[in-house]
């Protein structure tokens, strides 16, 4: 087991620890994830092999998608409120980009926003009803992603697809840039 940050209520958990790691918590989140992991199990990986990885998830479905435009999808939820990028901006992004763009929603409210941003945008269209397995394949058939500092944002990172993470009260730090994934500080 790999210790990261002692809290109190963790005490008598430490006597079972194995080994420790020292990283700060304003680390990258995901080189900090790297570092506890390799930490434990005697191993390193380096900026250059999480620049240079497979796709991380297989495939379960093929989505064809029209090759008109590019297909953009459009992630909208996230857990927090404060992370949410307004819908408003987001019809005022498909109406700039002027592409296929697909709103990925994952709960009932997610999509009556979804049915919204669809409704004042004649660029974008409603993602259909997504299992895990199939959001990952649906997000890698596309040609971007956009979307809140939330998981099936971190997909495109995961399956090498670009995307640009809209960051709210989050920072860059939670999410690995890279010349195709890049974080733009929100307002929002």
């Amino acid at each position: 087991m790999v210790l990261i940050n002692l809290l109190p209520r963790e005490s008598l958990a430490t006597l079972f620890y194995k080994s420790t790691s020292h990283i700060s918590y304003e680390s990258n989140v995901v080189k900090r994830n790297a570092f506890v992991v390799c930490d434990a199990l005697e191993f390193t990986i380096d900026d250059a092999m999480l620049l240079d990885k497979k796709a991380i998830f297989n495939i379960s479905k093929e989505y064809k998608l029209p090759h008109d435009k590019k297909n953009i999808a459009f992630v909208i939820g996230a857990s927090w409120e404060s992370k949410i990028y307004p819908k408003e901006l987001v019809v005022q992004i498909c109406n700039e980009l002027k592409e296929n763009i697909y709103i990925i929603w994952g709960s009932e409210a997610e999509k009556k926003s979804a049915e919204w941003i669809v409704k004042n945008t004649p660029y974008a269209s409603l993602s259909p009803s997504l299992a895990l397995d199939e959001l990952v394949s649906y997000i890698s058939a596309m040609d971007l992603l956009i979307g809140n500092d939330t998981g099936p944002t971190h997909i495109a990172w995961a399956q090498n697809i670009p995307s640009i993470t809209l960051l709210g009260p989050t920072t860059t730090r939670m999410i690995y840039e890279t010349p195709k994934n890049i974080g733009i500080k929100s307002a929002f």
